[in-house]
Order: C-alpha cells, then structure tokens, then sequence
C-alpha cells in the first residue's frame, strides 16, 4: 500500500519509513500539510499518517479538509504525535474524521498493529468521513481553535522557563515564530493593562493590510470593530481575566477601513512577571456566505415545497374543468349562443393550467424530458421570438462557443429559462438598450464550489443572458428568486422564481 508520512520531524520520518517498509509498504513523506494535501490530490496514498503541530499548515487542519473532499474522504487518517497531546486533541482528531490517534512513544510492534487494523478497515469499507453539519462545524471549529491556543500557550510556558539556556531558548523562539507566521489564522498579542498589540503573525499583517511594524504601533480598539475606546478595551480585558477564555464572533478593521467578521478564541494568560492576551482570529466570510446560501436554499425549498402542493391540487382541479368545457364545447356549434362563453372558459382554464407548471417547475416536481442536446442550437432556435419580444428599441446579439460541449436536459425548460430571462431583461431597459445571449464552457473548481453551496467540481456549460438595464437594489436581489415576489404592476413574481426552480 502507498502510505504518506507527514512529520516535519526528520528522525521521526525516517522511523516510520523504516518499519513501514518491512511491512512491505510503498511510503512518501511531507514536511508540513500543504505539501502533503499537494501529493495527495496527486497520488491519492492508502493512507495518511500525520503529525499534528508542524509549520504552515498543521494537521487537523490537513485532516479537516482530506476528509471534506468528496474525493479523497475515504482516504483513511491516523494521527501519531506527542506535542503537547491530551484526551481532547484526541477527542477533536475523531471529530475531524480520523480514523487512528496514537500517541508518541509507542512500541514499533504497537504502532505497526494500529496500522494494521486501520487498513483491514479500509479494505473493508469502514472508513470514516467527516458528515458534520453547519452547526456541528462550528463545534468542531470551536474546538480546533482551542486546542490550538491551548498548544501556543504551552509553548509559551516551555519557552519561558528555558530561558536560562539563550541559545536553546532563540532556537526554540524561532520554531515559534514559525509556527505563528505560517498559521493560517491571524495570531495577536496584546498587554491586558494598555490594549497595546506587543506581536501578531504574518497572516495578521496580509489579511489587515499592515505591515509588522505598523501592527506593533497600534492598539487593540484601532482593529475591533466592537471595542471603541481604552474604557471599552479595560472592561474587555477584566471580562478575560475573570472567564480566562471566550469565543466570540467579531469584526477585524483592516487598513482600508473594511470590516473582516472573524470568530476570534481569546484567552487571559500570566505568565512569571507579566499577563498577556492571546487571540487567535479565523476569517468566516466564507462560511458566512456559505450559511446564508444554506438558508436562502431551505428557504426556497420550503416555498417550493408549499407552492407544489398546491400547484398539484389545482391541476387534479383544472383536469376536470378543462376536460368536461372541453366536451361542452364539441356539443355547441360557433355560432350557438353559449359558445363563446365556453371558449372563454377553456381559454382561462388552460392558463390557469400553464401557471400550475410553472409552479410546479419551482418545486422541481415537473417530469424532466432530458435528451442529448447543444445549447447553441436551442437558442439559436429562438432568435426570432427574441426579437419579437424585445421590440425595435432593443438591439440584442447572440455570441456562440463554437466548440460547446454537448449536454442532457429538458429543451422545454431551457426554452421556458431564456424566455423568462428575455422577458425579464426587456423590462428592465422601458427606454431601449443592448441584450447579450452567450455560450461557452466552463471549468468550475474547488474554490468556486466551496462558495456555491450544492455545486460539485467539473466541467460544465453555461449560456449568460446580459442586459443594460438599470440593474437592482440590494434588497431585490435577496428576493428576486422568491415565488411571487414582483417589482412590476401586472407581474405574476413568478419568472425568476421558475428559472431558479429548473436550474436546481
């Protein structure tokens, strides 16, 4: 089995390599988790054995997102370290999907039986994968963040009573002050009595836009965006003190007066002569993004859901009305008093029947006919309806990927998604404009997808359907894909609202 051994630990690599290779096993080795995450996605290894603290990238965080990866969470996951280890680093590494902890030192017949149980169930399908929901992922974060405080306030004791040593000891501040720069999180130091920011990291200066010198200049009201003034500061400071640790979710103010929300692990530490602050801040724009897309998607599926059920009623409903007006009218001849009536009510019925697969298009309920098909060819089909809606004050070009990729979907609701977008975009340009209709194929990878809650990394194609209309505020856009929200006076809320229904 090809086996990744990630320890920035020379004697330790070499010990592992050692006995994994009498066992008969293929190993590579990595000196921090963004080499080994690189050889990983490369060479996808049987397994992973890996150190937890090491520069830049440590390993519940490598762990973290082997195990978030669709594509490599059934790579199984053992953790062999002695660093500062307690039951409740062992307890986060299980959370984090590990599938093995074994502590330094271990016997090598010990450390080879662990090895060997994981890959028996690995063979047999039993590998654990991180499943851990919104709320778990913050439990799981929460942890992680004190552990890693926990860690740096140990190494900070260690440093300070070697002290006697200066050698060792810059040494020792030098392996620190490697672990603190290459951190993914932004890492301060603060005085609790002035505020006054005594050191920071090198994520600290890029994500706010300081340099060190800068930062070592400031104090801590200048950058949260929660505290004020020194009053506010000294209040926070006794708050610490009394707790000894907290976690809160705050605002980091960067250079440029943006406001960065952070879940910031803050912790009172007193050392021999002098009392510091350590907070270690994570940057959460992303999962914020990615929370607010969860809600908004429940939140449309839950309309759907309502809008379906009773999309689906009404239909059993007009079957009836359309079915016997329908019989009524063969009855009548056009000229017979009643007959237009009729007419009338089979006309009525028959929309009333359009909007309820519109609807029911919305709560993705509608039967698909999905057949093999190039999107150029659909909207090229539908040029000349374009242009009959759109008017003579509105010039619109069609630009083609010559080469696009062929797709399977349902050509009605593709048709049924440009006309919607069409429609929508003549309203938005009353006094005339320039409407766009493109093709073209896509790659969409990770970094997209982590953004794009539901979406999965790979080729894709795409049309886009631009317009110079005069845009929308920021609080339509929140609700433009809502069933029966309109800005319009005769709008139904619906066009938008079946667009996102299909799409999904």
């Amino acid at each position: 089995m090809k086996i990744l051994i990630v320890d920035d630990n020379k004697e330790t690599q070499c010990l592992m390599e050692t006995l994994l290779m009498k066992e008969g096993h293929q190993v590579t080795a990595a000196a921090n988790g963004e080499k080994a995450m690189e050889i990983t996605r490369k060479e996808r290894p049987g397994l992973i054995i890996s150190d937890i603290l090491m520069p830049g990238m440590d390993g519940f965080e490598l762990c973290r997102q082997v195990k978030a990866d669709p594509a490599l969470q059934r790579v199984p996951f053992i953790f062999y370290t002695a660093t500062y280890t307690d039951d409740r680093d062992e307890d986060l590494a299980y959370k984090l999907g590990a599938d093995g902890f074994i502590r330094k030192p271990t016997e090598p017949e010990d450390f080879l039986k662990i090895i060997r149980k994981v890959i028996q169930k690995a063979q047999a399908g039993k590998i654990r994968k991180n499943n851990a929901g919104v709320e778990e992922e913050k439990q799981i974060l929460k942890l992680y963040n004190e552990r890693l405080v926990k860690k740096l306030e140990k190494k900070m004791f260690q440093l300070a009573s070697a002290y006697a040593d200066q050698e060792q000891s810059k040494k020792k501040l030098l392996l620190f002050r490697t672990l603190i720069d290459h951190s993914n999180d932004t890492i301060f130091v603060a005085e609790p009595e002035t505020g006054r920011i005594l050191d920071v990291n090198e994520q600290a200066c890029r994500v706010l836009g300081y340099t060190r010198e800068e930062m070592l200049a400031l104090h801590v009201w200048e950058i949260d965006s929660r505290i004020a003034t020194p009053e506010a500061w000294g209040l926070r400071a006794a708050e610490l003190k009394k707790l000894g640790q907290d976690l809160t979710e705050r605002g980091r103010r960067c250079k440029n007066g943006n406001v960065v929300p952070v879940e910031l692990n803050a912790r009172y530490v007193s050392l021999p002569g002098q009392d510091y602050i350590v907070a270690v801040a994570r940057d959460v724009t992303e999962r914020k993004k990615l929370e607010a897309q969860f809600l908004q998607a429940q939140k449309m599926e839950a309309i759907g859901r309502f809008a379906g059920g009773i999309a689906h009623d009404f239909n059993n409903l007009l079957t009836a009305i359309i079915g016997y007006a329908d019989l009524l009218l063969h009855t009548f001849s056009p000229d017979q008093s009643g007959y237009d009536e009729i007419k009338t009510i089979l006309e009525s019925a028959n929309r009333a029947a359009q909007l309820t697969r519109q609807i029911l298009a919305i709560s993705r309920k509608h039967p698909l006919e999905a057949v093999v098909l190039n999107l150029n060819d659909i909207i090229d089909g539908m040029c000349k309806m374009c242009t009959r809606l759109l008017g003579e004050d509105i010039k619109h070009s069609m630009i083609f990927e010559p080469d696009l990729k062929m797709v399977k979907t349902d050509p009605g609701q593709i048709e049924q998604v440009v006309l919607n977008l069409v429609v929508n975009a003549r309203e938005a340009m009353p006094k005339g404009g320039n409407l766009t209709i493109s093709t073209g194929n896509q790659f969409l990878d990770e970094a997209y997808c982590r953004q794009h809650e539901g979406v999965k990394p790979g080729s894709y194609v795409f049309f886009a359907v631009s317009d110079t209309g005069m845009g929308m505020s920021e609080e339509v856009k929140t609700h433009i894909f809502e069933p029966f929200y309109t800005t319009k006076k005769e709008g139904t809320g619906l066009g938008l609202s079946t667009v996102y229904g299909i799409v999904k």
